[in-house]
């Protein structure tokens, strides 16, 4: 993986990623936050460029009862927290460390879309139902 600056056509930091294909990837949205994170068939990654070496996976045995998932997608609001959706319907929620703080259960098949705005966070899953919570 690696992180460009585009006006001056140039990588700024490479560092991989593992072997497993990345399906989303989404920037902090807090000012002055360099966080992003990943998710992966297995996994999801926070990283941060200012220490690259700090990469930490999450393993996708998250949900209600602490069942296996797939993490499909991923967003952060304005504060820095994360928003995962799982293959399980659940909706993860990380802090600034990236420790799991709550799992909704929010669909009944998975979870394929996540959008924070506004301290609004909607969600839309394989059960054709958008759900809509407050982020703080």
């Amino acid at each position: 993986m690696s992180i460009f600056n585009i006006n001056k056509k140039k990588a700024i930091v490479s560092v991989s990623a593992g072997t497993d294909a990345i399906s989303d990837i989404k920037w902090s949205r807090k000012i002055n936050d360099l966080r992003f994170a990943a998710t992966t068939s297995r996994a999801l990654q926070f990283w941060s460029p200012a220490d690259s070496s700090k990469k930490l996976f999450k393993n996708g045995a998250f949900g209600p009862n602490n069942t296996q998932t797939k993490f499909n997608c991923i967003v952060f609001d304005e504060d820095g927290v994360a928003y995962s959706g799982g293959a399980n319907g659940a909706v993860h929620c990380w802090d600034q460390r990236g420790e799991l703080g709550l799992v909704l259960k929010a669909h009944s098949g998975e979870c394929t879309a996540i959008v924070c705005n506004q301290n609004k966070l909607v969600s839309v899953g394989k059960d054709f139902k958008i759900c809509v919570h407050t982020s703080n």
